[in-house]
Parts: structure tokens; sequence; C-alpha cells
């Protein structure tokens, strides 16, 4: 059934988690043959080939996920970790203000959902505008919301007794 493609993007992930890189490569590979602009595939084989050492071949999953996928908000993740990684500066620099201007806007909730907080995460260790830090994270909680629900409010009864503080080191 050569349209049943998630049939082989659910075995990438069984071999993945099986520590099994290359079958799992082989699984994501199929799937991008036939649905070139399946980001979730794109995202997972640059896991596992990033994982695996192979260095090239993320490169060159990026680039195709760059051309098939170009407002995929999942790319401008990948892309902060392979300019960062390649010391591509000016390029960065274009997905920086791909996210100030919101360039960045396809993806299922879910896919949206995880790859705000892979950006959030990573622009931590670039020199971007607070403002540009907080109104992602605002973006990320208003999908949350709306994708699981408001969090439950918070207890306003009070246990009476000795407040306990817990230590934890690294």
């Amino acid at each position: 059934a050569p349209k049943l493609y998630a049939a082989d993007f659910n075995l990438g992930v069984i071999f993945e988690q099986q520590g099994n890189a290359a079958a799992a490569i082989a699984a994501f590979s199929n799937v991008l043959r036939r649905v070139p602009d399946h980001a979730a595939s794109y995202k997972a084989l640059a896991e596992v080939l990033r994982e695996s050492g192979r260095i090239e071949a993320w490169f060159t999953n990026f680039e195709r996920f760059e051309r098939n996928c170009p407002n995929h908000v999942a790319l401008a993740a990948h892309a902060l970790e392979v300019c960062a990684y390649r010391a591509d500066f000016p390029r960065l620099g274009r997905y920086l203000d791909g996210l100030r201007d919101e360039r960045f806007t396809a993806g299922e909730p879910l896919e949206v959902l995880d790859a705000l907080q892979q950006i959030l995460y990573l622009l931590h260790f670039f020199d971007v505008e607070p403002e540009l830090v907080g109104r992602i994270g605002r973006t990320h909680d208003a999908l949350a919301r709306r994708v699981y629900g408001e969090p439950r409010p918070r207890s306003s009864k009070r246990f009476p007794g000795k407040v306990r503080i817990g230590y934890l080191s690294g």
C-alpha cells in the first residue's frame, strides 16, 4: 500500500527507540521519497542522523527540508541547530529574522508545540531580544491551552504547619 506512508513513519519511530539507526533512517527516508513535504519525517531523520554521527547526511537532510517545507516551524528549529553547528551566521540571522517576522507558521498543532519548545530552548544560546523569546513563549502557551485545555487551577487551600523545602543539586 504505497499511500500508507504512516506505517513506514511508525516503523522508523520503533526502530529509533530500539536503537536500530540504519533501519530508522531507511524507514524515514522511504516516507520522504513518497511524501517529500512530510516535516515530521525530516525532523525524526535529522535526530537519528545527528545522534548516529552522520553529520554530512544531517546537513543534506536539512537542505531537503528547507527546499520542501520552507515555512514549517520545525524547519526553523532544525535550522538554528544546523546553522550554529556550521557557524553559518548570515543564514542563522535569516532564520532568526523569520522567527521575528512570524514566517514559520505551517504544521499540525502538536508539531508546532514541539517545535516551539525546541526553539524556546535553542534561543537561550543566541543573542536575541527578550521580546522575541517572550512572544514565542506566549504563542506556545496559547497553543498549548488550545490543544490541552486550561491548566488546573491552583489550590487555594493552605495546610497548617511548617513549610517544607526540598533542595535538589546537580
